[in-house]
């Protein structure tokens, strides 16, 4: 039997999107989440939204040790199977795009000071989806943002980069036409500058 499963929970043999299922081990009055790390990198969150999450929705704390981020743990006792259909409800709710259903997405806080908000961007299709402002988990997830890898997606161009851009242009644009003298192309024929 393979450990994998689909992101979405359903049983589509050709879904595309898969993850590794939930592995815990008991302890003495908690329940070690194994294989957190592995499974937020699949998931594309971090870990300890899911970790946070799954013990919002069962009632009790989470913890994660900050030596060892792999140790993960819920306090009580909960069987696999309970935690992988917590795990497939935060997928559905903060992962999934709303438009196209597909997983390739990536959080943005929207909004300011109190009326913040988490937007998820879609990859796949382009749609972007809000989430409740006022859902318990999505201030959560504002007040610990998520990383973005590269951080040029979030960063705003100011006026003086876009007049370097110009000029690097005109300096290009000017180039073409040095190199085409009485504006005729390499064959004799016109050129006309605006089409360059």
């Amino acid at each position: 039997m393979s450990d994998l499963i689909n992101i979405n929970g359903k049983d589509d043999p050709f879904y595309r999107y898969v993850v590794k299922k939930i592995k815990i081990k008991q302890e003495t009055g908690k329940t070690i989440i194994v294989n957190n790390d592995i499974i937020s990198k699949q998931t594309g969150r971090p870990e300890d939204w899911i970790v946070t999450y799954l013990g919002q929705s069962l009632g009790v704390s989470s913890n994660i040790d900050k030596k060892n981020q792999n140790k993960c743990s819920l306090t009580g006792k909960h069987e696999e199977k309970v935690l992988q259909e917590k795990y497939f409800d935060f997928v559905k709710k903060y992962v999934l795009c709303g438009k196209c259903g597909n997983p390739e997405t990536t959080p943005y806080i929207i909004g300011k000071k109190k009326n913040q908000s988490i937007e998820l961007s879609c990859r796949s299709c382009g749609e972007n989806t809000q989430l409740d402002g006022d859902d318990k988990f999505v201030k959560f997830m504002v007040l610990h943002p998520m990383k973005i890898e590269n951080e040029n997606l979030n960063k705003k161009i100011n006026s003086t980069e876009i007049k370097l851009f110009n000029i690097e242009n005109i300096a290009i644009i000017d180039n073409k036409s040095d190199n085409k003298s009485d504006n005729k192309s390499d064959d004799g024929s016109d050129v006309n500058l605006d089409d360059i």
